[in-house]
């Protein structure tokens, strides 16, 4: 009911105004002039057809809503919560326009940053045309011939417009496709004219000098002027002297190279009134991205002599054939467009060539190996669609340079994305087309995701999965992680500790790894989780929970907000300083035995001594001790036929090598501020989840530096509180993911993406996760991550979404649209089977077919109806 009661006027220009969003690459607060709270709708409409005629035959609930023309563009400020003004604006057949140059307006005084514009006409009342035609507006043989010497009048159509107007500056910054710049506009009334519906040759010339004085243009450099052009006498009449007058004068005259060429657009697609000046408007931004004029088709047969009196001698004129444009050297094409008011309205724009895109510098995005590319929709049949429009899209476009990282570009960043999503990150268009043949045959099978659905837990790595070059490619590409490591090594270096950033750039050789301090080693990987703790928020992924696996702990605790930047990279450099001195490396060793701690103290029983160090699953245990003894356990390990991995760290963390640091570390600790935790701490210490600040303390990582990490224990616990389940996105930050397979023996289902991996680009990776969380629902901040390269980038146009439509139509089935035109000589008293007589009003050719049908099926009417 809802639907059937809304203006087909508002449901379309619903529609359009999301694909001129869509094609614009807007997404509401992707920068600062996109703020949703700022931005505008600005549309005209002349018309009620809906209604007066189908809506109120049966008024319900809706009718005000649906119907009255305020709505139309708040509908699309309420759908998609803009902020900024909402107008209707009825200027009669200039409505478009008008409305146009309100929301230029509007940007320019500063009251909106973004604005979408347009007009608004959908014909279903006769009674307009009867008005129309008694009126003398209406042709009675079709066609607008505009200029012709026969024109008699418009013939009517619908239309609906909508553009997306910036300002220009605002535009460049944002990396939008510009097709042309408004540079001036003007609305005034023909108010000296003979009567109210008649134009005025001196009104109109005084908008045109006003938009010519705005912009400081000399009228000699216009190069195209789109005519209101309606095909009436009177209008054609005075718009010619009008245009060329100003734009073609006799004094001083155009140079043979500076042709004045015209265009009426309603020749071709008839007067859209509240539309029209919206579609002229589209017809020269069409002209400025296609580098051609149309051909006019309104003269039939010769021109109107009026008209070419005053073409006479003014190397200006209509182009009878499609006609290049080209662009003069050193110089910009500028162009006007006209609409004029049957009210005496006259509105005026000033357009000019956008200012052409400086060089894509592509060679900044080769780091880029792979791509993320991501499709959705609301329905399941319109996503099959959009799967299908791009499929296709893949199949007529050229391969180009840079198509996979442009498609990824404009469907992630620059699309507004539904809860039905697909996305993967692709190294070629080939993958990229096998991908969306596969999504095709499952599409009906994706759910609506919802980021409530998920709760992210950060879980960070330890020290066992160093190496040099960690991080390397998003350090050296990605500014911001650049920044933010390069600021914590600053910080590192003012506490006393020597640079990592050759460790993290990948300048120290892996030849050099094995004399690297624990010092170095340990704060590489800590400045790497906190800079990857950032990347990550920068992104717009935040935990719900965080957990550490050893020295990952640190890192956890500075993503609760327990610990500070400084104070982590402090307590972790004295704690390897206190190891270089008390300690000596390689003397113990590190063994991971895949078996639960009760199978190793059965094979091994008393023969050698040793410690437990880490529990991670029930088939993942660490065990430490001296090197000698660590490698006998090893050999009677595989000699039972358990599998075993040599740790490559120099020192047996928790263990009895820790023993003559703890003191000293404790003290150090001791003088370091912890707060409660701003999220819930998972602690393998503990094998507990942590909420309040009174668990962690300087003696609470005395004791996570000597005994077990109690992995699985810690994960136990998680569950039974709720923190973690199936639907947990598991986030590991650290050079490689090992903390990962720990959760998913716990929880098979659980997804557990990486930040980095080891011998894998850095950003395949990323795209990898990034895609995953974006399928899962989660909003991710797509602008940061493309924001360092976006001018490397270019928005494609492809196909708009792909509706799932339904018909809302309320047909028009009642008869007073016809009674009004029958005039009988007294009231019929009952219901009678009447063939209406042929209507007074034989004034155009619909109110003819609506007389015909209503003979035709015999109607009945009563006197009451």
């Amino acid at each position: 009911m809802k639907a059937e009661q809304t203006d087909p006027m508002q449901r379309l220009a619903l529609v359009t105004a999301y694909e001129a969003l869509e094609m614009a690459g807007v997404v509401p607060n992707r920068t600062p002039s996109s703020n949703s709270k700022r931005i505008g709708t600005f549309y005209g409409q002349a018309s009620d057809d809906y209604r007066e005629v189908n809506a109120n035959q049966n008024v319900s609930t809706y009718g005000i809503p649906g119907t009255e023309r305020a709505f139309g563009n708040g509908r699309i400020n309420y759908f998609f919560k803009f902020g900024g003004p909402s107008f209707n604006l009825d200027t009669a057949c200039s409505s478009g326009l008008a409305a146009v140059h309100a929301a230029c307006t509007s940007l320019w005084a500063g009251d909106s940053d973004l604005v979408i514009a347009g007009g608004l006409n959908v014909i279903t009342n006769p009674d307009i045309y009867c008005m129309l035609t008694k009126g003398h507006f209406l042709s009675k043989t079709g066609q607008c011939k505009v200029w012709d010497k026969d024109a008699d009048g418009y013939c009517r159509s619908d239309g609906i417009g909508s553009v997306v107007i910036k300002r220009l500056e605002d535009a460049i910054a944002d990396n939008d496709n510009i097709l042309a710049t408004i540079v001036a506009g003007a609305t005034n009334h023909s108010c000296d004219a003979i009567s109210i519906t008649h134009p005025h040759v001196d009104n109109q010339k005084d908008n045109y000098h006003e938009v010519l004085f705005q912009a400081g243009v000399n009228p000699l450099d216009v190069s195209h002027v789109e005519l209101h052009g309606t095909g009436t006498q009177a209008g054609d009449a005075v718009e010619s002297q009008s245009v060329l007058e100003t734009f073609a004068p006799l004094i001083p005259r155009r140079r043979p190279d500076q042709r004045l060429t015209l265009g009426a657009l309603k020749s071709n697609i008839g007067h859209g009134e509240a539309a029209a000046g919206v579609a002229s408007l589209i017809k020269v931004l069409l002209m400025y991205q296609k580098n051609q004029i149309p051909r006019h088709i309104g003269i039939r047969g010769e021109i109107n002599p009026v008209v070419a009196k005053h073409l006479h001698n003014r190397n200006a004129g209509l182009v009878f054939e499609t006609t290049p444009w080209h662009k003069p050297e050193g110089g910009k094409r500028l162009a006007i467009v006209n609409s004029f008011g049957a009210h005496g309205g006259n509105t005026t724009l000033l357009l000019e060539d956008a200012p052409e895109k400086p060089d894509s510098g592509a060679s900044r995005i080769d780091h880029f190996k792979t791509h993320i590319v991501a499709i959705s929709a609301k329905s399941k049949a319109s996503l099959r669609g959009n799967i299908k429009d791009l499929l296709e899209y893949l199949d007529q476009e050229p391969v180009a340079t840079n198509l996979l990282a442009n498609l990824s570009y404009t469907t992630v960043a620059r699309r507004i994305h539904h809860p039905r999503r697909i996305a993967r990150a692709i190294s070629s268009v080939g993958q990229l087309r096998d991908f969306l043949r596969a999504s095709i045959e499952v599409s009906d099978d994706v759910r609506p995701s919802s980021a409530s659905n998920s709760n992210i837990v950060f879980a960070f790595t330890g020290q066992g999965s160093f190496y040099v070059g960690v991080g390397q490619q998003l350090y050296r590409h990605f500014p911001g992680f650049q920044i933010q490591v390069q600021q914590l090594d600053r910080i590192m270096q003012r506490l006393g500790f020597s640079s990592v950033l050759p460790v993290i750039d990948g300048e120290a050789s892996e030849v050099e790894r094995s004399t690297l301090s624990p010092i170095v080693s340990q704060l590489t990987i800590l400045i790497l989780q906190i800079s990857l703790i950032r990347f990550w928020r920068l992104l717009g992924i935040k935990p719900d929970a965080v957990i550490g696996h050893s020295l990952g702990e640190y890192a956890a605790l500075v993503a609760a907000g327990v610990l500070s930047v400084a104070d982590s990279i402090y307590l972790v450099g004295e704690r390897a300083k206190l190891l270089e001195k008390y300690s000596e490396p390689s003397t113990h060793g590190m063994l991971s035995v895949r078996a639960d701690a009760a199978t190793i103290r059965r094979v091994v029983e008393d023969r050698v001594h040793y410690e437990l160090s880490c529990l991670n699953t029930s088939e993942d245990t660490v065990v430490s001790g001296p090197r000698g003894d660590i490698d006998r356990i090893r050999a009677i390990l595989e000699a039972e036929g358990l599998k075993c991995l040599s740790l490559d760290i120099p020192y047996a963390f928790h263990s009895a090598q820790l023993d003559p640091i703890l003191d000293d570390y404790e003290k150090i600790a001791s003088h370091v501020s912890f707060k409660p935790p701003e999220i819930p701490v998972i602690s393998p210490l503990l094998a507990q989840c942590i909420f309040d600040g009174k668990a962690i303390s300087a003696k609470y990582l005395r004791r996570a530096s000597r005994e077990p990490v109690n992995f699985a224990g810690a994960l136990q616990a998680s569950e039974a509180a709720g923190i973690i389940d199936d639907k947990t996105i598991w986030l590991e930050l650290g050079p490689h993911p090992v903390c990962s397979s720990f959760a998913r023996s716990q929880l098979p289902n659980i997804k557990a993406l990486p930040s980095l991996k080891k011998n894998e680009d850095n950003f395949t990776t990323i795209a990898n996760t990034l895609a995953m969380f974006h399928v899962a629902g989660l909003n991710v901040n797509w602008n940061e991550y493309y924001r360092p390269f976006e001018k490397s980038f270019n928005l494609l146009h492809l196909k708009h979404y792909h509706w799932n439509d339904n018909d809302y139509f309320i047909p028009y089935t009642g008869i007073w649209t016809l009674e009004k035109a029958h005039h009988t000589k007294e009231k019929p008293t009952s219901t009678l089977a009447l063939a209406p007589s042929v209507s007074t009003l034989q004034t155009s050719s619909v109110q003819r077919v609506i007389c015909r049908r209503c003979i035709q099926f015999n109607c009945q009417f009563s006197s009451n109806h």
